[in-house]
């Protein structure tokens, strides 16, 4: 009966240790790809920061096609006041949209907790 007893123990002793190797693969598995992915936002605002913009190589004071020399400071004026409201607009959005994502994390959050733990809720939030 011995021998059936150290079997039984070895066998729960290798699913408790598979079982545990599951968990700590989904650990893994719920914090590692995220994390890439962050490691790759970072990686890509990087590179986008050393793109240095410029204008034609001829300057601003180059002729436009079909434009009079004089209309150039206007249109150039004009393409700036265009490109200012695009940025506030974007910069508003985005704003907005973060504080909106705030209160969902904050509510999914409330509701993951109780139901899979810390690890799991930080890690999919």
């Amino acid at each position: 009966s011995y021998a059936w007893l150290k079997r039984r123990l070895t066998v729960q002793h290798t699913l408790q240790a598979a079982m545990a190797a599951t968990d700590n693969a989904a650990t893994l598995l719920c914090v590692v790809p995220p994390s890439l992915g962050v490691l790759w936002a970072l990686k890509e605002f990087v590179w986008l920061k050393s793109i240095k913009l410029a204008g034609p190589k001829a300057g601003l004071s180059a002729p436009l096609s079909g434009v009079s020399p004089g209309e150039v400071a206007d249109i150039l004026r004009s393409m700036e006041e265009i490109s200012t409201f695009i940025s506030v607009g974007a910069t508003a959005f985005l704003k907005k949209e973060y504080q909106y994502m705030v209160v969902y994390m904050i509510a999914f959050s409330c509701v993951l907790l109780p139901l899979v733990g810390a690890p799991t809720c930080l890690a999919f939030n």
